[in-house]
């Protein structure tokens, strides 16, 4: 069950709540046009959002050092992860 889905909700959990942002007219005619080749309203493409960010699923990075870090954190992880891939499989290493 999707943590924000009208039809899932429990009948003493309205959503009669509101999140407002202020974004320019570009940003939201884009947004409505991508929500709209998707086949979903601004208000379930938002709330498909907001869900996921609840959930985890989707993450913010407050700025362009925080999401390098983190990439090269996981580049590492994948070359150690690979490194003993081929060991294990006897292919020797160039160095």
């Amino acid at each position: 069950m999707e943590l924000i889905d009208n039809r899932s909700m429990n009948t003493e959990e309205k959503a009669d709540k509101r999140l407002a942002v202020r974004v320019t007219q570009t940003v939201k005619d884009a947004f409505n046009e991508r929500a709209r080749k998707s086949g979903k309203t601004e208000s379930q493409a938002l709330l498909a959002l907001v869900s996921q960010f609840i959930g985890g699923e989707l993450e913010i990075e407050s700025d362009i050092n925080t999401r390098l870090q983190r990439l090269e954190e996981e580049i590492k992880e994948l070359k150690q992860a690979r490194s003993g891939e081929l060991i294990a499989s006897g292919t020797r290493i160039a160095s």
